[in-house]
């Protein structure tokens, strides 16, 4: 595959993509258009071309093939914070899925460092969410150090608006809706996180995120419902998401792809960073730390 570095955004050209998928229970008895509908896309079933009209049943295979343009991400290197023959822990950039997930295949971390071999994650962070991500080289390490995890201490650091007291606690139950989008919901799940003030100029505040529970999105509803939300977060700040630009014509013709005929929209560079990292894991056996952003330090 082709990576194509552009004005600071690292870009995978686009390639064609395919993926077989089990019959899912919804479809069975189904014919294979409405299914074709429902995925957007033609389809194949247990690897053939069949009339749009046949019913699915189950144990069949439906397989899809498309057109893929991955996002960009940032131009940025993971470091590495430490490294044995079963385990890395990686200093993750923001804008990097840790695996290949949705539309990110081969810009993923564990994609991008497939020279070490296969790699299983540990634990996982939002793609604008940089820090430490621990990347296990085998199953049983895998398993191993997410017990380890579970009873580690993680501590993040975040740029807030507002002058933030010298410590608070934030118990507000959370809930998680199918878009992943988390509220305060006292019917929600018990919730927890620890902040202490690190520095302040008067309008933004660096703080001390020490997360006891660990629910989507925890710090930050935590940080909005406390009223110092995350400077820079358009999901749970005062911060507006940009409409993007243009994908550049670096790659096909200036009217858009040759495949599909449709320019596609960037993101602008600010959107995939966000002001929260994991800067710190400590645990009774060892303790990882990575270097703080450039970001965590205010200017008078």
């Amino acid at each position: 595959m082709n990576i194509v570095k552009f004005q600071g955004f690292r870009y995978q050209t686009p390639y064609e993509h395919s993926k077989d998928t089990f019959c899912k229970q919804r479809w069975i008895g189904k014919p294979l258009l409405l299914v074709e509908q429902e995925l957007g896309a033609p389809l194949l079933l247990n690897h053939q071309t069949v009339p749009k009209d046949t019913l699915l049943k189950d144990g069949d295979i439906v397989s899809s093939k498309w057109h893929q343009h991955e996002p960009p991400i940032l131009d940025l290197e993971p470091q590495i914070v430490f490294e044995s023959d079963d385990l890395l822990v990686v200093d993750k950039p923001c804008s990097f899925a840790v695996h290949p997930t949705g539309n990110t295949l081969y810009q993923s971390l564990t994609m991008t460092l497939s020279g070490y071999g296969k790699l299983y994650p540990v634990n996982r962070l939002d793609k604008p969410t940089s820090g430490l991500v621990f990347l296990a080289r085998t199953p049983d390490k895998a398993k191993n150090m997410a017990n380890e995890l579970q009873e580690s201490q993680k501590i993040y650091l975040a740029r807030v608006l507002g002058v933030f007291p010298e410590s608070l606690e934030c118990t507000a139950r959370l809930s998680t809706d199918h878009k992943a989008k988390t509220t305060v919901d006292v019917l929600g799940k018990h919730s927890l996180t620890h902040f202490k003030l690190l520095e302040t100029n008067g309008t933004e505040s660096i703080v001390e995120c020490r997360p006891i529970s660990g629910r989507t999105h925890q710090i930050r509803v935590h940080l909005q419902h406390l009223g110092f939300p995350i400077t820079n977060d358009v999901h749970y700040g005062p911060k507006q998401k940009k409409v993007g630009f243009e994908e550049p014509a670096i790659y096909e013709r200036a009217n858009g792809c040759e495949t599909c005929q449709h320019p596609k929209l960037w993101p602008e560079k600010e959107d995939l960073v966000l002001w929260l990292h994991c800067y710190k894991c400590v645990h009774p056996n060892w303790s990882y730390q990575s270097n703080p952003p450039d970001w965590s330090h205010l200017n008078p």
